[in-house]
């Protein structure tokens, strides 16, 4: 244990013995200072029933699943004590060993998922997304995370979809998310960003949720998605990262930029170093702008 946890710790004993009934928030107070002490918080849970639920709130918070193992535990987990799930707020999936097919253990997300009720955070790396390998259940209109709907951050990296339909179907599950990281995504078959008339149709009946938050790493699949937003006509973002990589289509940024001209306060954009100049990128109309950081130009 840190020797500045030991001290606070020590404090905190001397403190119960002068008062031996605590309230409840100076007991959070204390035990939050040790946050990132998982040592500490175990001797915290283990110490007596009072302390027990502040411990858990960050022994559990973040989760993360990279292999069926991972999964098979974190099932065992909640299935000998239940209560756990409620402590969950982060959950990140991973499979870091091959990206170019979906495990079968992926598969089991939707029901694990179902079970953590106050999940907020979600991240999703390193991962195919394969909607066959996702049990669905759109024929009666039920969705396959019903998670999604209270989540408020989504950050997906390195995943590979079968389709940029499948992209709109994960986020408009989730109205009530506001930061998204969109992260070298993408998307069988996908090579600009013109799509066929099927998945325009599907981009339209789908609403896609209000973000304040966004950082967009563009690879191909980036402008369609960007459209996708676009559609909801004046945007929310008070927040903008974009690593912009395209040369031919920088007016999609710039419609980007001109949608949420009314909210935007930070924006931050890297050209590729082979740029010379933004070309038609226009911000003019950004007045709420509070920061503005502009990299990458040659």
């Amino acid at each position: 244990m840190p020797f500045d946890n030991l001290i606070k710790l020590q404090r905190f004993l001397q403190a119960l013995v002068l008062m031996p009934h605590l309230p409840q928030e100076l007991i959070d107070e204390t035990i939050g200072h040790l946050w990132d002490d998982f040592p500490s918080l175990l001797s915290c849970s283990l110490s007596c029933r009072a302390w027990l639920p502040s411990a858990r709130t960050h022994i559990f918070r973040d989760q993360f699943l990279a292999s069926a193992g991972d999964c098979d535990r974190f099932e065992q987990l909640l299935e000998a004590s239940s209560d756990i799930a409620g402590y969950v707020r982060k959950l990140s999936v991973s499979e870091p060993q091959n990206v170019f097919y979906a495990e079968a253990w992926i598969g089991r997300l939707p029901s694990l998922m179902a079970k953590l009720e106050n999940l907020e955070h979600i991240e999703f790396a390193k991962l195919h997304w394969s909607s066959q390998n996702m049990p669905r259940a759109y024929a009666n209109g039920a969705s396959i995370f019903p998670v999604l709907a209270r989540v408020r951050c989504i950050i997906l990296s390195d995943v590979s979809f079968d389709t940029v339909a499948e992209v709109y179907d994960l986020l408009a599950q989730s109205p009530n998310l506001r930061d998204l990281c969109y992260r070298r995504i993408s998307c069988q078959g996908t090579t600009s960003y013109m799509v066929d008339a099927s998945v325009r149709l599907d981009c339209r009946n789908r609403v896609p949720p209000r973000l304040r938050s966004l950082l967009l790493d563009a690879w191909t699949s980036a402008g369609t998605v960007i459209e996708w937003f676009l559609a909801a006509n004046e945007l929310e973002l008070r927040s903008l990262v974009v690593r912009w990589r395209d040369h031919g289509n920088i007016n999609v940024l710039s419609r980007l930029l001109r949608a949420c001209a009314a909210s935007l306060e930070h924006l931050q954009i890297e050209f590729p170093s082979t740029m010379t100049e933004p070309g038609d990128l226009n911000l003019t109309y950004n007045k709420a702008l509070r920061v503005l950081h502009i990299d990458g130009l040659a």
